[in-house]
C-alpha cells in the first residue's frame, strides 16, 4: 500500500519513504511519515510504503516484492502524479534503510513474476538515502531483528552474503547518501562504513554522514 504526499508546490521530483521496525513492524510515525511531511514541505511528491511482513505469514521476500512493485508503479505514473520519471529517489530508515538499499542494488532482481504494463517500467531508484540502515547480516552484527525476519537465526553463510547490502555494490549503483549515527547501539555506523567502502571501491557515488548522536 502506498500513501500519497503531494506538495503544494511541487518540484517534480518524488521519493519513496520506508519506515524501519526490523521487518516485524513498520515504523510510520517517527520515521517514515515525518520525513514524508518533510519532504512534501520542500517540494517533492511523496510516496509511504506500507509494505507486506514475515511476521504476518508473508514470505520473507514479500518487503522486497512490495518495493520494487512500488518503483515500478510511481515511474509508470509519473506524468499523472507530475514528476520527472528520471528524478524518482528512495529513502528509508533502519530496516528500511536495508530494503530501499536493496532495492536501490538490486532493482532487477525478479522477486516476483508480472507481466502488465507497470513491469515495463525500472525498478532502480534515481538516488538513495539510507538512514543508519541494515547493511550487513554477518558477524559481529548478527543481531538484528532483520537478520532473524529475513535469514533466520542460524543462516547458511550464503544465505547472508545474498542478503547484505555490500555484496551487491557495484558502478551501476544509483547515487547514495549515507547516514549513521555513533551512539546508535542497533546499527551502529560499522553497517554504514561496509557500504561506504565497497560502493566506493566499485567506484559508484557515495557520501557518508556519521553524527556523534542521533
Amino acid at each position: 500500500r502506498l500513501r500519497v504526499y503531494r506538495p503544494t508546490h511541487p518540484n517534480g521530483r518524488a521519493v519513496l519513504v520506508i519506515g524501519g521496525g526490523g521487518y516485524f513492524r513498520i515504523q510510520l510515525w517517527k520515521e517514515s511519515t515525518p520525513a514524508a511531511q518533510w519532504l512534501q514541505r520542500s517540494g517533492y511528491t511523496v510516496f509511504e510504503l506500507i509494505h507486506r511482513l514475515p511476521g504476518d505469514g508473508w514470505e520473507a521476500a514479500a518487503p522486497f516484492m512490495d518495493a520494487q512493485r512500488a518503483m515500478k508503479i510511481v515511474r509508470h505514473r509519473a506524468d499523472e502524479f507530475g514528476i520527472r520519471s528520471d528524478r524518482i529517489g528512495i529513502l528509508g530508515f533502519s530496516a528500511g534503510g536495508h530494503l530501499a538499499g536493496y532495492t536501490a542494488l538490486k532493482p532487477d532482481h525478479a522477486f516476483y513474476a508480472g507481466t502488465d504494463r507497470i513491469e515495463t517500467a525500472s525498478a532502480r531508484p534515481d538516488f538513495a538515502v539510507l538512514l543508519f540502515p541494515v547493511v550487513t547480516l554477518r558477524q559481529p552484527y548478527e543481531t538484528t531483528r532483520t537478520r532473524r525476519e529475513i535469514v533466520g537465526r542460524e543462516p547458511s553463510l550464503a544465505a547472508q552474503e545474498l542478503w547484505s547490502l555490500d555484496t551487491h555494490a557495484s558502478k551501476d549503483a544509483p547515487p547514495m547518501i549515507l547516514f549513521s549515527s555513533a551512539d546508535d547501539q542497533t546499527t551502529p555506523p560499522g553497517h554504514n562504513f561496509a557500504l561506504f567502502e565497497a560502493l566506493n571501491r566499485a567506484g559508484a557515488s557515495v557520501e557518508m554522514h556519521i553524527f556523534s548522536a542521533g
